[in-house]
């Protein structure tokens, strides 16, 4: 979402587009260096938890028992359920889906749509931007919703989801309502 909108500007810069990789190197290397001085594998060994905090984290922890009465965990019937098969077509689907987006939108963009490298940087990172405003919204909007069960609230959000934006057709969004009645 970052990356998008500096590629843009470093493009139409005089540093060239190879200079956001030094960028994003440089940020990284960074970010690493400071979790190396920040990070402890102990609360206890780290210089900024306090020991309230430290016996607070490491509290009660219930010792896993293991119960051999219970039966054994059947992969063959969590890998041939047919929601778990869904699940995955529809995870394939999204990586699949993710990355063409990712890739070729700016192409689009720049080449079918003619808009120059800067506005091509920005307006390919507006659709990440609009997913991480609506997840921050939506969430907790659903988690308050006592009217609808939990199954519906996920129907309902879903068929929001696939909801065509700036459509004139009512159909769409009766569509996406009629999801909850299923």
């Amino acid at each position: 979402m970052v990356s998008q909108p500096l590629a843009g500007l470093f493009c139409t810069s005089n540093l060239g587009w190879q200079s956001i990789y030094y960028l994003q190197g440089g940020i990284t290397i960074v970010a690493f260096i400071i979790f190396f001085l920040i990070y402890s594998d102990n609360p206890r060994d780290h210089k900024y938890v306090t020991e309230t905090e430290a016996s607070y984290i490491e509290g009660y922890e219930p010792s896993i028992v293991v119960d051999e009465s219970l039966p054994r965990v059947s992969y063959k019937g969590i890998f041939t359920d047919k929601s778990m098969i869904g699940t995955f077509i529809v995870a394939i689907g999204n990586f699949f889906c993710f990355n063409i987006f990712m890739l070729f939108a700016p192409i689009y963009l720049n080449k079918v749509l003619e808009l120059n490298i800067q506005q091509t940087g920005i307006i390919s990172a507006l659709p990440y931007l609009g997913n991480i405003i609506l997840r921050l919204i939506i969430g907790p909007v659903s988690d308050k919703l006592t009217a609808l069960t939990p199954q519906n609230s996920v129907r309902l959000f879903m068929g929001l989801s696939q909801v065509r934006l700036f459509t004139n057709e009512k159909k769409t969004f009766n569509w996406a309502f009629n999801c909850v009645r299923i």
